[in-house]
């Protein structure tokens, strides 16, 4: 009788490290699912601020030779009026 009880206590025991397992597989899973998630919201903001960073170098380029050229007209003026 007492075997008995051990191995009904064992099997009781199983179910439960089975139904825990299953929890945790299942957590597994949706932890997964949440990291894809992430993965691909940060490569989308990752894509946006590369495109941007290059908008703004180009802008930064279009500037400088603005600025560039502006300077060169105000020294040409400066040495013609002399």
């Amino acid at each position: 009788m007492a075997e008995a009880d051990r191995r009904a206590r064992r099997a009781a025991h199983d179910l439960e490290l089975a139904g825990s397992l299953e929890n945790v597989w299942a957590g597994l899973h949706d932890v997964k699912k949440a990291l894809v998630v992430a993965s691909d919201e940060a490569s989308k903001q990752t894509a946006a601020l590369v495109k941007w960073t290059k908008v703004l170098a180009w802008a930064t380029g279009g500037l400088m030779l603005l600025t560039g050229g502006l300077l060169l007209e105000a020294v040409w003026s400066h040495l013609a009026s002399k």
